[in-house]
């Protein structure tokens, strides 16, 4: 009878938890579009579709537009995150993918973001030979995107370095996505990967983060049957290694 009225009790818990993310992922859908539209007044006053405007009046537009594109970064990642955690991993239809075209892909549109502050990406998985890996195309781009994106963020202008290479073990294929930014603490490393979690150093140097970009990489991580490490110093730079 007691573990009877435990599975009880733990099949409502995870009734209650799937409710409240299915209520998180419906608010965050109703707050998206009146984001969008907001952005669209807001970039046709700054393109001058009504009118030139005083400079002033302009830096205010620009400042309402760079926060709006932060909270529709943010309402997208909570989108994604949940719908993460509520996939179930029985039903995703993963296939056989081409591991250095969607490293290559994401690490070129790295180098576009990182260019206008001169911080490089260099990608070293194309001399590596064709990996091949079951996967979600979808998911594996995302990961990549946020860990090559997230090192440009918290490189220095004109020095910044991010390297991406592989290397190959028994089964398995390490990615690893290394910079020569601003590190991590060592007393924060167990908490990077947590909803919403900025180190005090992240916040001062990057103030856009959302703080879910590595929350969504671990999801991904844990759906491929993956596993992902994390060294990082401080004032030195960050290594996180991928092992699928």
């Amino acid at each position: 009878m007691r573990e009877r009225q435990l599975e009880d009790a733990h099949q409502m818990l995870l009734k209650v938890d799937k409710e409240k993310t299915q209520a998180t992922i419906i608010a965050t859908h109703e707050l998206k579009a009146p984001f969008a539209a907001i952005k669209s007044y807001i970039y046709s006053l700054r393109d001058g579709y009504c009118g030139q405007l005083p400079e002033k009046a302009q830096t205010v537009i620009a400042r309402i537009g760079d926060r709006c594109d932060q909270i529709t970064g943010r309402i997208t990642d909570i989108i994604h995150l949940n719908n993460l955690r509520t996939l179930v991993v029985s039903d995703m239809n993963l296939v056989p993918l081409d591991l250095n075209a969607i490293i290559a892909e994401e690490a070129r549109e790295g180098a576009l973001v990182g260019e206008p502050r001169k911080i490089q990406v260099i990608n070293l998985t194309e001399k590596h030979p064709p990996v091949y890996v079951m996967g979600s195309s979808s998911h594996l781009k995302t990961l990549f995107s946020n860990l090559i994106q997230n090192a440009i963020h918290y490189c220095h202008d004109n020095t910044g370095r991010v390297v991406v290479s592989m290397e190959d073990l028994p089964k398995k294929i390490a990615v690893s996505v290394q910079d020569n930014g601003i590190g991590i603490p060592k007393e924060n490393l167990d908490k990077i990967f947590d909803d919403h979690f900025r180190s005090k150093n992240a916040v001062e140097h990057y103030t856009g983060g959302t703080g879910l970009g590595l929350s969504i990489v671990k999801e991904i991580v844990f759906i491929h049957g993956a596993s992902i490490q994390v060294e990082s110093i401080v004032g030195r730079g960050s290594s996180f290694y991928i092992k699928i």
